[in-house]
């Protein structure tokens, strides 16, 4: 009997997890610039290094870990999601651009980025064991 109920619970946990939906934990995390392609040599705008995404559906920028006030504060959303990437719309001073999520790895192309065009692309790496 114990043998069947086994198995029985295993069906059931295996079942719902493969029915689990894509949701927002996944993006939840804290992100830093890896890697740019600079457009416009001339825009002077600091670069936002770090990017915080909470569970609540809002983000910070700052320029630094060590920043303790965030220098931009927003909301964000999930627009759209396949097996393989997430496009998320960010809203900040009247302002939105879209990310897409790919893994751990946040992509933003020109005109998409929290730079005022600065860059042609940019991404963000997720880091590790980082508590938000």
């Amino acid at each position: 009997m114990s043998r069947i109920t086994f198995k029985l619970v295993f069906f059931v946990m295996f079942f719902l997890l493969s029915c689990k939906e894509n949701n927002d934990i996944d993006i939840v995390g804290n992100y830093e610039i890896d890697k740019v392609i600079v457009k416009n040599q001339t825009n002077n705008i600091s670069d936002y290094r770090f990017l915080k995404i909470y569970a609540n559906n809002t983000f910070e920028l700052n320029y630094n870990k060590k920043d303790t006030i965030a220098q931009v504060k927003g909301i964000w959303k999930l627009k759209r999601i396949n097996s393989e990437k997430t496009l998320v719309e960010f809203v900040y001073n009247n302002k939105k651009i879209e990310g897409v999520l790919d893994g751990t790895i946040f992509y933003f192309t020109y005109p998409n980025d929290f730079h005022n065009g600065k860059y042609e692309s940019i991404l963000y790496v997720k880091l590790n064991n980082v508590p938000n």
